[in-house]
């Protein structure tokens, strides 16, 4: 799970990016909600 490297190898916004993004807002609305 290396966002970091994968975000920096790839193109600046790659799919694995968005998937972690997508993952982090639905892990944040099931932590508040």
């Amino acid at each position: 799970m290396a966002i970091g490297p994968l975000r920096t190898a790839h193109s600046p916004v790659p799919i694995e990016d968005t998937f972690a993004m997508q993952a982090r807002w639905v892990r944040v609305t099931y932590l508040v909600g």
